[in-house]
C-alpha cells in the first residue's frame, strides 16, 4: 500500500490530524517453562488455540521436562522444547536466606536461558519475553510500549509497589537481546551468587545490575496481583496476573476487548541518570491475523440502512479488529454500549459519475475521490494492522472464515 500510493498524494484530501497508533514495534522472542501434565498445560493449550498470549509474538518456545505436543498452528505441530530437570521445593521467605514463598526454581530457568541462547534462535529478535503460563499477554501492547528501546542492554523492571528499588516481578519478563548477550559472555559470574535459595525473577534481576545493564521502570505494564492488579478490560495492561485455569485466563482474554488505551510513563534509570519519556499506547487487539475494515457509504441510501443493520448486530466490518465507515458528509451510524457514537469518516467527493462495467450490467461509481484509500493511508491508523480489507456495505464479509483464509494463503507462499 506504502509504494501504491507513494505517488497519488493529491487523490483525496488529507483528513485533519488526529492520534493515530505508530507503526510497527520492536520484534519479541517468548517463551515460558511449562509442567507437564499439569494445569499450566492445559492454559498453554488454549493459548494454542487461539494464537494468543506467547503464540502472539513473532517466535516462540515452550520448555518443558517432556517431549510433547501441544497442538498445531498454521497446520503445524507445535512441539515443547525438552529440557531434563528435577523437581523443585517451595521457598520460605527469610529462612536460611531464602527471598520467596514461590518455587525455589531458579536452576529450572538458568537452564532453559541457556538452552534459549545455545540454541541461537533468539538473536534475530530485538527482545526476548519470559512469560508465565498464566499469565494472560498480549504481545502487540509490548511491542509498543517498547519503541525506541530496542538495540540497547535493558531490562524492565515492572513492580514499584514496595518502594525502594524497582523491582522484576516473574509474570512477565523483558530483556533486550543485547543484555542477554552481556548475560551470555558473563554467566559465570552471576551462577556465582548465593541464588539457591532466590526466584528466578530476583536471581534474574541481581544478576542483571551487577553486569551493569540498565533497568526500564514501567510500572504500568502488568496488572499482576502479587504487586498491583488490574481489572481486565484495562488495555493500557501489557499482561494480568495469575489466572491459573482455562474459564478464568478465558475470561480475563475476552474482557480485555471491551475498552481503549491509556498514556503511560517508562522511566529508564541507570547508575547516573534518571530520564522519563511519555507516550500513547494504541494497538490492535482480538484474534490474528488482524483486520482494519472499510466500507463507502453514501448517506440516505440503501448503504446508509445496511450498514447501521449490520452495526446492529456487530457484523461484517464492526467484527472486525477495527473498522471505519467512510461517507461524503458525517453520518452517526449507532452507539457503542456506553454511549459513544460511532460516526462516519467524512470524505466529501467534488464529482460523481455513474457508469456500467465493462463485463457486468451493474452500475459502479468511479469518482476517485469517493474511494478514499489515501486518506486511509495519511490517517496512519491502519498500519498496525496485518491486512486492510475494503468491503461493499452490500458484501456479507465474515471476518473469522476470511482469517483462515489468509492463514492459509500465507503458508502456501511461505512453501513456494
Amino acid at each position: 500500500l506504502r509504494s501504491l500510493f507513494a505517488s497519488t498524494r493529491q487523490l483525496v484530501p488529507t483528513p485533519p490530524p488526529a492520534a493515530f497508533p505508530p507503526e510497527r514495534g520492536p520484534t519479541l522472542f517468548c517463551w515460558c517453562h511449562m509442567e507437564p501434565d499439569s494445569a499450566e498445560e492445559e492454559l498453554i493449550k488454549a493459548q494454542l488455540e487461539r494464537r494468543a498470549g506467547l503464540f502472539s509474538c513473532h517466535a516462540f518456545a515452550v520448555i518443558s521436562s517432556n517431549r510433547s505436543v501441544l497442538g498445531t498452528l498454521d497446520g503445524e505441530e507445535v512441539e515443547t522444547w525438552w529440557l531434563p530437570e528435577s523437581k523443585v521445593a517451595m521457598g520460605r521467605n527469610g529462612v536460611n536466606g531464602q527471598t520467596t514463598d514461590s518455587y525455589l526454581n531458579t536452576k529450572t530457568f538458568i537452564d532453559g536461558w541457556t538452552a534459549l541462547m545455545h540454541s541461537k534462535k533468539i538473536w534475530a529478535y530485538d527482545f526476548v519475553v519470559k512469560l508465565d503460563p498464566d499469565a494472560v499477554f498480549f504481545a502487540r501492547r509490548l511491542t509498543q510500549r517498547l519503541q525506541g528501546q530496542a538495540g540497547k542492554p535493558m531490562y524492565v523492571a515492572n513492580c514499584g509497589k514496595w518502594g525502594g528499588k524497582p523491582l522484576l516481578y516473574g509474570s512477565v519478563e523483558v530483556f533486550s537481546t543485547p543484555a542477554l548477550r552481556v548475560y551470555q559472555t558473563r554467566i559465570a559470574e552471576c551462577t556465582r551468587l548465593p541464588w539457591h535459595g532466590w526466584g528466578e525473577d530476583y536471581y534474574m534481576q541481581n544478576c542483571m545490575d551487577m553486569l551493569g545493564v540498565q533497568s526500564v521502570s514501567d510500572f504500568d505494564q502488568v496488572g499482576d496481583d502479587r504487586c498491583v492488579g488490574a481489572l481486565c478490560s484495562d488495555q493500557s495492561k501489557v499482561a494480568f496476573h495469575p489466572f491459573k485455569n482455562v474459564s478464568g485466563w478465558v475470561k480475563c482474554y475476552e474482557d480485555s476487548f471491551t475498552t481503549t488505551s491509556t498514556t503511560t510513563t517508562m522511566t529508564t534509570t541507570t547508575v547516573t541518570t534518571v530520564t522519563t519519556t511519555t507516550m500513547t499506547v494504541t494497538q490492535p487487539h482480538g484474534p490474528t491475523p488482524t483486520l482494519f475494515c472499510w466500507s463507502y457509504m453514501e448517506p440516505g441510501s440503501a448503504e446508509e440502512a445496511l450498514i447501521k443493520q449490520q452495526f446492529g448486530r456487530w457484523a461484517n466490518i464492526f467484527s472486525c479488529n477495527d473498522f471505519a465507515v467512510i461517507s461524503s458528509r458525517p453520518v452517526t451510524i449507532g452507539q457503542l454500549k456506553d454511549g459513544t457514537p460511532v460516526e462516519t469518516w467524512y470524505a466529501q467527493s467534488s464529482s460523481e459519475a455513474e457508469g456500467a462495467s465493462s463485463n457486468s450490467d451493474a452500475a459502479t461509481y468511479r469518482d476517485r475521490q469517493i474511494f478514499v484509500w489515501e486518506s486511509l493511508v495519511n490517517s496512519r491508523r491502519i498500519w498496525v494492522f496485518d491486512y486492510v480489507v475494503k468491503v461493499d456495505a452490500a458484501a456479507v464479509v465474515l471476518p473469522d472464515r476470511l482469517r483462515a483464509h489468509l492463514v492459509q494463503v500465507t503458508k502456501w507462499v511461505k512453501d513456494a
